[in-house]
């Protein structure tokens, strides 16, 4: 089985910008399946998700991710899966989750990157405003049942300054894949 990190958290916290530190290993299903061909069978059922206002049940996860164009690595950092408890389970037969890593901001800062990401976000039929907010309240629900099935959860503000935040999460990578990392000539 992969080894898989699952990094997590509201809409707009910045998780797809520190998965994207390592593009050979980054794996995002929403982006992936709003790219898929509107002809596509796969687009046809995650459009019916949308129009819902439902997360992706863990058959549609799965079927999303075989379907993924993978990268020929030994582990995979998740973007944003899983969001709910089905999509864990489902997933847990199929590659081997080692930790959880939630990104999290403040409220305040959150509010202004909605309000930045909203106008970015306007083709994407799951981006609306009251939508990112209604996920928003649904994440933290649901991240509260993902906490209780994972021995490895880590969590890391990304409020502030973005390399201290990324420092951080390159660490929690570190630790999770068992690296050890070498800064000023101490072992960490």
């Amino acid at each position: 089985m992969i080894k898989t990190i699952s990094v997590i958290g509201a809409p707009c916290t910045g998780k797809t910008k520190l998965v994207s530190l390592y593009n050979n290993h980054a794996v995002n299903i929403g982006d992936y399946a709003q790219s898929l061909p509107s002809s596509s069978p796969l687009k046809e059922e995650c459009i019916r998700h949308w129009e819902q206002d439902k997360t992706f049940d863990g058959n549609l996860t799965i079927k999303l991710l075989e379907s993924y164009p993978l990268p020929d690595e030994q582990w995979l950092l998740l973007d944003g899966t899983p969001r709910n408890l089905e999509q864990l389970l489902a997933l847990q037969n199929r590659f081997e989750i080692i930790g959880f890593i939630e990104i999290d901001v403040e409220f305040k800062i959150w509010r202004q990157r909605i309000n930045e990401e909203v106008e970015k976000r306007k083709f994407r039929v799951d981006s609306s405003l009251n939508k990112l907010i209604q996920r928003r309240l649904n994440y933290f629900e649901e991240a509260e049942k993902l906490k209780g099935n994972s021995d490895t959860w880590n969590k890391i503000d990304n409020s502030s300054y973005f390399e201290k935040t990324k420092s951080e999460f390159e660490m929690v990578i570190d630790n999770l894949l068992g690296k050890r990392r070498i800064k000023n000539g101490r072992i960490y």
